[in-house]
């Protein structure tokens, strides 16, 4: 049976002054794109098992926003300091190990390793969505894989879905909430 892995860039970032990179809070804007994506992971029955997320203040806000939106429990968030900074091999050590039993597991996280490991994961070219990016701020890639244990090689992802946040309708849409 297959599991499934959901890609998330954390969403739109502020750079205020003085402000270490690791604690870079999101925009409203990055908050409305998160919540976006919860939004389509409940309407889609697409509700991960469990979060992995770096520890970035940007990436957790945007975990938290997500399952908020989703009706998920936060404590579904573990943080991993791997997929902040670290050499893409040990991110794919870091997924394998974070994976277990999973079924559908949610990575939120930052580029460029974002961007070059779905393109090596997806067993088919990945369609780019136009500017810089294909993962650009608050976007998901979903797909299915038969196992996370040998850390995902090449190609053997099949993308389900590539959900752009700016693309969707607000879910809180005059609800008064920014």
């Amino acid at each position: 049976m297959d599991r499934e892995i959901l890609f998330l860039r954390h969403g739109k970032a502020g750079r205020p002054d003085g402000v270490d990179d690791i604690d870079r809070p999101l925009k409203d804007r990055g908050h409305v794109q998160a919540r976006k994506i919860g939004a389509w992971l409940k309407k889609h029955d697409a509700l991960p098992d469990a979060v992995l997320s770096s520890p970035a203040r940007r990436a957790l806000e945007t975990a938290e926003d997500v399952l908020e939106a989703a009706g998920c429990d936060r404590r579904l968030i573990g943080t991993e300091l791997r997929l902040y900074f670290e050499a893409r091999s040990k991110l794919m050590q870091a997924l394998a190990e974070g994976g277990g039993t999973v079924e559908r597991l949610l990575v939120v996280g930052h580029n460029p390793w974002m961007e070059e490991l779905v393109k090596d994961l997806a067993s088919e070219p990945v369609p780019h969505p136009g500017g810089n990016w294909i993962m650009k701020t608050g976007a998901l890639m979903r797909f299915a894989v038969d196992d996370f244990k040998d850390g995902l090689s090449k190609g053997r992802g099949r993308l389900l879905d590539h959900v752009l946040p700016d693309d969707l309708p607000d879910p809180e849409a005059g609800t008064g909430r920014k």
